[in-house]
């Protein structure tokens, strides 16, 4: 199993361009999909100036993480995806069939 620590930098514009401030950001909320982004759990989400995150347990396989800017007026950003990759770092397995010919 591994562990997934996460950190972000905060948006400091809108989508329209104008100013962001800290004070106006409620949280980032921060999902988690194993498959592929098919189905997303909601594994936090946090307020500045907590700007980081770990998810434990991860299992082989690749796994996305998504960061959603929730403003105090309960707007949202548009997702920012990141994908990661735990590797299988386990032992290979033994041969399991040998042909031994002597002449």
């Amino acid at each position: 199993m591994s562990t997934a620590n996460m950190s972000w930098v905060l948006p400091t514009t809108r989508t329209s361009g104008r100013p962001l401030t800290v004070d106006e950001i409620a949280g980032v909320e921060v999902s988690i999909s194993g498959d592929l982004g098919a189905n997303w759990k909601v594994a936090t989400t946090k307020a500045p100036p907590d700007l980081t995150h770990s998810i434990s347990d991860l299992e082989v396989g690749t796994w996305i993480f998504r960061f959603i800017v929730i403003d105090t007026n309960g707007k949202r950003s548009g997702p920012f995806d990141k994908t990661a990759e735990v590797a299988d770092d386990s032992d290979p397995s033994a041969i399991s069939d040998v042909t031994i010919v002597i002449t």
